[in-house]
């Protein structure tokens, strides 16, 4: 990301910096990168902010990191917001995830929509939901149809499906084939079949790889096998790894004797590559074959990857091994990779352990992220300790939302209140 100019506090850019920010502008244009850098060093210099940024990306082009952070910080404290944004994405793709965080919050203070989209990534990446949906929402509601279409598929994902549809066709209203080819599969997703293809149909013939894997897809659910495999076939040929698995499952399905074998070759390049679907898949496949040594270090491989579905399956070994410590251990994984369940999970384990407040942590977690149970235990554990108003705050809304032991909780909790005058003692909480 670069601008067209800001100045650094204190000093004024004067004529000469201007123009030489200028000519580095056209010379980047014209290629020529090492006089650009010249230019963009003396405008840089004498104060022109956008022109330590731009100076930076030149120097992370070719490789030259330390450079690229020092004139992105002298930019960034600068104030401009390029090197705001790009220092924070310098620091992220060095693994420093916290102060990618601090700088892109700075940047998103100062109104920067696709810091907020980054920033709505690395939030999801932690598991934090609830504040990727609040940065996302900001930004949709800037205008930035991006970060609509990301609101839209995490709502979706949330089940809200009615507020999930309008973020998701406000971005595809954008014309952006990616955001046209993600409401495409949200429809299908929903069973809405036929609106789907109308979508996905058009972009998979203009070789829209995403959407041919996605209208397969839809296709194959309408029992349309042959055309099913073709748009799948020419998907997985481009080699998305999504598309790889797409056609890997339809294989599967569509020939039990032998789509396994084929569905496997399909599977190992996009799984060597690190694509954690791909790896996940592959090591079902696998341990459905009865290969559960192989299975299992493809699972490690796809939760390393941040897939929880495959981190919740290792913490189930773990627990039929009766090793609830290397359980924990996979659960933590699981849930800090975005899934709820797992949290839920990990807190049941670690209060059966008797590590309440780590327990009410992952309670806290997967509540937020909107799962029930653990909702509905997270009030248990809280009117345990006598917190009864936060207690009954929590079953209300899980009753509202048709959770019976929620409701179950509620009338006994306002039971032991009615009654306690009398010292009857209703059944406790479950």
């Amino acid at each position: 990301m670069a601008d067209n100019a800001s100045a650094g506090p204190g000093r004024l850019p004067g004529h000469a910096a201007a123009h030489a920010f200028r000519e580095g502008l056209h010379l980047v244009d014209q290629g020529r990168r090492d006089e650009a850098e010249r230019c963009f060093a003396f405008a840089a210099e004498h104060g022109l902010a956008d022109a330590a940024s731009n100076l930076g990306a030149l120097l992370e082009g070719r490789g030259e990191l330390d450079g690229a952070e020092l004139w992105y910080t002298r930019a960034a404290e600068a104030g401009s917001r390029s090197g705001i944004y790009n220092l924070g994405r310098l620091h992220a793709g060095a693994g420093r995830a916290d102060e990618a965080e601090r700088w892109w919050r700075r940047a998103v203070d100062e109104g920067d929509t696709e810091a907020a989209i980054l920033l709505g990534e690395l939030l999801t990446e932690r598991g934090d939901l609830v504040a990727a949906e609040r940065c996302w929402r900001w930004a949709a509601d800037a205008g930035d149809l991006e970060a609509a279409g990301r609101l839209g598929m995490l709502l979706a994902d949330g089940g809200q499906t009615g507020q999930a549809e309008t973020w998701l066709r406000r971005s595809a209203n954008s014309g952006e084939p990616a955001a046209v080819a993600n409401l495409g599969a949200f429809l299908a997703d929903q069973g809405r079949l036929d609106e789907a293809e109308k979508l996905l149909r058009p972009l998979a013939e203009a070789g829209h790889d995403e959407a041919a894997a996605n209208l397969g897809t839809v296709l194959a659910r309408q029992d349309r096998s042959d055309d099913a495999e073709v748009w799948l076939r020419r998907a997985a040929e481009g080699g998305d790894p999504t598309a790889r698995v797409n056609l890997a499952v339809f294989l599967i399905g569509a020939d039990a004797e032998r789509g396994p074998t084929e569905a496997e070759q399909v599977l190992r390049a996009p799984a060597h590559g690190g694509d954690r679907h791909a790896a996940r898949t592959l090591a079902t496949l696998l341990h459905q074959q009865g290969r559960t040594t192989e299975a299992s270090g493809w699972f490690e491989v796809a939760a390393r990857a941040g897939d929880d579905q495959a981190a919740s399956w290792l913490a189930r070994r773990e627990m039929a091994r009766g090793d609830d410590h290397e359980a924990a251990r996979w659960l933590q994984v699981a849930a800090a990779s975005g899934g709820p369940g797992a949290g839920a999970e990990l807190a049941d384990l670690l209060a059966g352990r008797g590590e309440l407040d780590e327990a009410e942590r992952w309670y806290r977690h997967a509540a937020d992220a909107g799962h029930l149970r653990a909702a509905v235990n997270l009030g248990v554990l809280l009117a345990e300790r006598g917190e009864h108003e936060e207690a009954r705050r929590l079953w209300l809304r899980a009753a509202q939302s048709g959770d019976e032991t929620a409701a179950t909780n509620l009338r006994t909790l306002d039971d032991m209140r009615s009654e306690a005058r009398t010292g009857a003692r209703p059944d406790d909480p479950v």
